[in-house]
């Protein structure tokens, strides 16, 4: 179950039953979760790792990004709360951008495509 559709599931427990009956089923899912993460066998290797190709490039756009930021708010023309949005702004899609090279490059039996899936941090 991806973490959208569990966050979809305990919103229709939450609507239908409430706060404590939504509290509780969500302790019980952790508690799931936990016993059958210690037991489900998924392991990483060096081998698992796959690096998009276009992953350096996204990473140099995002740095260079930030970089006319921090000159802009250098030189006054954006206050220290606006840079600081906009380089987080630049990072996050950066992140989303890598993320979702990375689900083309990983075959869907490779470990590491199904943390990515899930949604899971």
């Amino acid at each position: 179950m991806s973490k959208k559709q569990l966050s979809k599931l305990l919103s229709e427990i939450f609507q239908t039953y409430g706060s404590s009956t939504t509290a509780t089923v969500a302790n019980e899912i952790k508690n799931i979760g936990f016993k059958y993460a210690t037991i489900s066998g998924l392991s990483i290797s060096e081998n698992d790792m796959i690096t998009p190709v276009i992953k350096t490039e996204i990473l140099e756009k995002a740095t260079e990004k930030v970089r006319t930021i921090q000159s802009m708010a250098y030189e006054g023309f954006m206050t220290d709360d606006e840079r600081y949005e906009q380089s987080i702004r630049i990072w996050s899609q950066a992140k989303n951008e890598i993320e979702s090279e990375m689900k083309k490059v990983f075959p869907i039996n490779n470990h590491i495509y199904t943390f990515i899936d899930s949604g899971a941090r």
